[in-house]
């Protein structure tokens, strides 16, 4: 989640979560996190439920959580994606039981 530069692997083992991070980092990294702009949506409440993305009808990740942008506009919202999405991306979000289409983009929105 674009927090490796605040993260030191040389601790000692009695950190707790250092063992799982260097188990990561020796086996790459798989998902990312990055942004997500929804194509016009109309105004509506947030959301904290996690919705699956989708890319060329396969699963790549979630939408962790969204909001309305009143300066874009329409929904926006982060997602955990696999590695292999990239900003401009078109993806699809199934929210409500409705695919959504909406383009990955870089953080901060703005």
């Amino acid at each position: 989640v674009r927090l490796g530069k605040y993260v030191s692997l040389d601790l000692d083992d009695s950190v707790v979560g250092i063992k799982a991070l260097r188990e990561i980092h020796a086996g790459g990294v798989q998902r990312h996190q990055m942004g997500v702009v929804l194509d016009s949506q109309p105004p509506q409440a947030g959301h904290e439920i996690w919705h699956d993305v989708y890319k060329e009808g396969q699963l790549v990740g979630q939408m962790t959580n969204g909001g309305w942008s009143p300066r874009m506009e329409t929904m926006i919202g982060f997602v955990l994606v696999s590695t292999d999405v990239v900003v401009g991306d078109q993806v699809a979000v199934l929210r409500g039981g409705l695919r959504e289409s909406g383009r990955i983009c870089r953080l901060p929105f703005f």
